[in-house]
């Protein structure tokens, strides 16, 4: 009996408390505009009186009381100042202070009116707990306490609509004690009845889920249309309740593919209220957004198998981003695009922010839902290019917005690997479509259409970036072929001859695109177009040949593009130039590779795969000299890039040779791959000491190919040597002419070539030592055979003596030239190997020789010091002598 008095008791007390605060506030605003009318009387009795003015009124309560600020709305700027009242100053005015944002102005609300803030979480706690007790106590039957929550509820939301309708809610409606307590009352109301709508489901069974979750959206809209009134926070309240309450519901059974509508729904509502209100900042838009695609997201990741509603409503949504935020059924947004604001930093518009970040999300949803349908990420990516070319074709600030889905769609072709049967046979005509290819052309097809739509966009009338536009006409579907051949090995999956028929017909179509934008005056899209076809037609009847077809297609599009430059004086083409260099290099080193081109591949493709582009490239080289940059620059490209090239295809015709002959060995090999390398790192080095762009990224690459080099040239050292190596080969050859040239003597020779022409210490360094350990091994050689070469066997006396004699003529030598030349440098080095020289003698071979070879040793290191200095003294003489004539012909 107690617990039921109890409880009356509480109900009537929660029921009470709206009623409550309503008298409240209604004594509350009597009573402040009685104190604000006495106020302002007696200022009128305290002022002396003037009988120039006249009498001030008194003031109602809106004008006397000051209100907190709106933390949902712009503060209003100052009025302006009439011309002819202003006095001229001959400095500037200082800028306007910018208005603070929506953090900053929610934070002042709320340090202003914390207890509103306490208020309305006491309420909502309070009809929250109303339904816990219930159910904790037993006290009434379920439906009596879901009902009385919802009573409770309803009061809420009357006792704040009657405020707001007598009294106001915002201050351009005079409300001034009451502003913000009819959002506070509502929003406790709408919290409430969520509350009692869950308690429903999860406490007390009354409904099932499908039941609680249109409840849960009536009440969101509830709140919405009460925020039509109220203001944007009751807006938000709906948006943020009905976003989360199909997840604390639990959704409407097995299949949430409805729930992917209601999202769209619910964005749509939101974006509907804001596109008429326009509340500051629109951040009720953006909310409404976020929600949307937020919710639908997080849906799909719960039930993947509802991937194609979630396609729609991200297409949905997207097609409310683009018209709802600018207020027009058909997109037509002025003003800046992004890449201007990333570029120029120039704000864009609201509506072409919402826009963007839209599309952005759904090209990454495109590219979510490819991993799991290929076919349908494809296809929301071609909806969202086309929403962008076709339906926003009249909006300027939109074009760059073609990008990400395009971008999405090429990065779909790696995925269509794994959805691939095995290859076919090389040269094999498939009889029918093979399984899984499907997938392959449907994403040729769907980038055909993208170019055709971006051929038409180029020569639109409307508000178009013509250039860019044609570009991604002649390069989608190109690029997608590209990739899907790199990727996925489409000729392979597809057959050889169907593949060069694809390319065929992308080079007649693309052909009859350049006669279309010749006609037009378009000249460098008609030669874009054109140099594309004829790379195309290159592409295809090469692949008739095999592996080669790529890589000298390539080169023959950089060839192309460098004669179309100078022909039709468009330095801008040299582009393509550095573009094909690092895809050719990449060729070469990795896809088909060095082992392709050195070792399994068949002699003539390799040969044409490797010659080909280096004569190109050089003749590109020809046809961009003296043009203005990028042509300037991509000369340098082509030039280097041919002679990098070249190298590759000397060294490997090298290795090719060695094989032929029977005579390869491990550290030939290694000393041929260390040097294909050097000259790729080189050839990258000497770009950036031309300052042809893109420095960091060449010295990163030139990093990467040194260390591959220097990888090589160790393992050909150490563990392939002759001399050390566990798994070295014996050397094959005559003394001195023989595997020990490639394996060590080139390597050093391009070392200390680059060294030279950078001026670098390092390479000058670590040449000069491989070079030392050549003539070391050459030594050995010479001296105990191929079969004797490991240092097992140990070091042989008449071996140690020849070593002196060799450093005694280098020694010898070096001084000579740098007295000869007026080097020191070389004669600091002449007199460092000498000095090693007396080292060795007087302490290593004055204990391990004996005999003859000791005596041969001394013999030979004083005559050649004696010697050394004769010559030292007689080149200083002469020196002398030529100075004093110097001086005597002056005088």
């Amino acid at each position: 009996m107690f617990e039921m008095t109890f409880a009356l008791g509480a109900i009537a007390a929660l029921l009470a408390i709206p009623v409550g605060l309503v008298i409240l506030a209604v004594r509350s605003v009597r009573q402040g505009r009685r104190i604000a009318t006495l106020e302002a009387a007696l200022a009128a009795l305290d002022r002396p009186a003037d009988p120039t003015r006249r009498p001030i009124a008194a003031p109602t309560a809106p004008e006397a009381t000051v209100a907190a600020p709106n933390p949902w709305t712009t503060p209003p700027p100052p009025e302006p100042v009439p011309a002819e009242a202003s006095t001229p100053s001959p400095s500037p005015e200082p800028p306007q202070p910018q208005p603070p944002g929506v953090l900053a102005r929610g934070a002042a609300w709320l340090a202003a009116n914390w207890f509103l803030a306490a208020a309305a979480a006491s309420l909502a706690l309070a009809g929250i707990f109303l339904v816990q007790y219930g159910a904790e106590r037993g006290v009434f039957p379920p439906v009596v306490r879901v009902g009385t929550a919802l009573a409770f509820a309803a009061a809420l939301i009357i006792a704040g609509e009657v405020v707001r309708r007598r009294y106001g809610d915002a201050p351009e409606s005079g409300a001034t004690l009451t502003l913000g307590i009819p959002s506070v009352l509502s929003g406790a109301g709408i919290v409430t009845a969520n509350g009692a709508v869950l308690g429903a489901i999860h406490l007390y069974g009354l409904i099932g889920p499908l039941a609680g979750l249109a409840a849960i959206v009536a009440i969101s809209l509830l709140s919405v249309v009460l925020g039509w009134f109220h203001g944007p926070v009751l807006v938000a309240t709906g948006l943020i309740g009905g976003a989360l309450s199909p997840f604390v519901v639990g959704g409407g059974g097995e299949d949430l593919s409805l729930l992917h509508g209601y999202y769209a729904a619910l964005a749509l509502l939101g974006l509907a209220i804001d596109a008429v209100r326009r509340w500051p900042g629109r951040w009720v838009s953006w909310l409404a957004l976020g929600a949307g695609l937020g919710g639908s997201i997080l849906v799909h990741a719960a039930d993947p198998d509802s991937a194609p509603a979630h396609a729609v409503a991200i297409g949905v949504i997207t097609l409310l981003a683009l018209t709802f935020p600018a207020g027009r059924s058909v997109p037509a947004h002025p003003g800046r695009m992004v890449t201007e604001w990333l570029t120029r930093r120039r704000m864009p518009e609201p509506s072409t922010l919402m826009a963007a970040a839209t599309i952005a999300i759904g090209s990454l949803v495109a590219y979510g839902l490819a991993r799991q349908d290929v076919l349908l990420g494809a296809g929301l990516a071609a909806a969202l290019f086309l929403a962008i070319s076709l339906f926003a074709r009249h909006a300027r600030a939109l074009q760059d917005q073609a990008l990400p889905p395009v971008a999405a769609l090429l990065a779909m072709a790696p995925l269509a690997w794994a959805r691939t049967p095995e290859p076919l046979e090389p040269n094999v005509v498939p009889e029918g479509l093979p399984e899984g290819a499907f997938v392959i052309l449907a994403l040729l097809a769907v980038s055909a259409l993208v170019s055709v739509v971006a051929f038409l966009r180029s020569r639109d009338p409307a508000p178009t970036w013509s250039t860019p536009w044609a570009l991604g006409a002649v390069i989608t579907f190109p690029a997608m072929g590209l990739l899907l051949h790199v990727t996925a090995n489409a000729p392979a999956i597809l057959g050889a001859y169907p593949w060069a028929l694809i390319a065929m017909a992308a080079a007649a179509a693309l052909t009859g695109a350049a006669a279309l934008w010749a006609r037009a005056g378009a000249r460098r899209s008609a030669a874009i177009a054109g140099l594309m076809a004829t790379t195309l037609i290159g592409y295809g009847l090469g692949w008739l040949i095999g592996d080669t077809a790529l890589t000298v297609a390539v080169a023959g599009l950089a060839f192309g593009a460098a004669w179309l430059a100078r022909r039709l004086s468009l330095p801008e083409l040299g582009w393509f130039v550095i573009l094909a260099a690092p895809f050719v290099t990449w060729r070469l080193a990795a896809n088909p590779g060095l082992v392709w081109h050195i070792e399994t591949g068949p002699i003539l493709e390799v040969s044409a795969a490797m010659a080909l582009p280096a004569i190109l490239f050089w003749l590109a080289r020809g046809q961009l000299t003296g043009l203005r940059r990028p042509a300037s620059a991509a000369a340098d490209v082509a030039e280097m890039a041919a002679l990098g090239v070249a190298g590759f295809t000397l060294t490997a015709w090298l290795i090719r040779g060695m094989e032929a002959l029977d005579i390869d060995t491990g550290h030939a090999t290694a000393g041929l791959i260390a040097t294909i390398w050097f000259v790729l790192a080189a050839s990258q080095l000497e770009l950036v000491r031309r300052r042809s762009g893109l420095r960091r990224p060449r010295l990163a690459v030139a990093a990467l190919f040194g260390v591959l080099g220097l990888g090589a040239l160790v393992i050909g050292a150490t563990l392939i040597s002759p001399l050390v190596g566990f798994f070295g080969q014996p050397v094959a050859g005559p003394p001195v002419f023989n595997t020990l040239i490639p394996a060590y003597l080139v390597p050093a020779v391009a070392l200390l070539a680059m060294g030279r022409r950078f001026g670098s210490r390092i390479l000058t360094g670590a040449g000069l030592a491989t070079a030392a350990y050549w003539g070391i091994l050459a030594i050995r050689h010479a001296i105990r055979g191929a079969s004797e070469m490991s240092i097992d066997d140990g070091i042989a006396s008449s071996e140690m003596v020849v070593y002196t004699v060799a450093l005694i003529v280098l020694g010898a030598v070096l001084f000579w030239q740098g007295l000869a030349r007026g080097a020191p440098t070389l004669r600091r080095a002449g007199t460092l190997v000498l000095g090693a020289t007396v080292a060795k003698v007087f302490l290593v071979d004055a204990a391990a020789l004996g005999g003859l070879f000791r005596v041969t040793a001394f013999l030979a290191l004083g005559l050649a010091l004696i010697g050394l200095t004769w010559v030292d003294r007689w080149a200083s003489a002469r020196a002398a002598a030529v100075r004093g004539d110097d001086s005597t012909d002056d005088g």
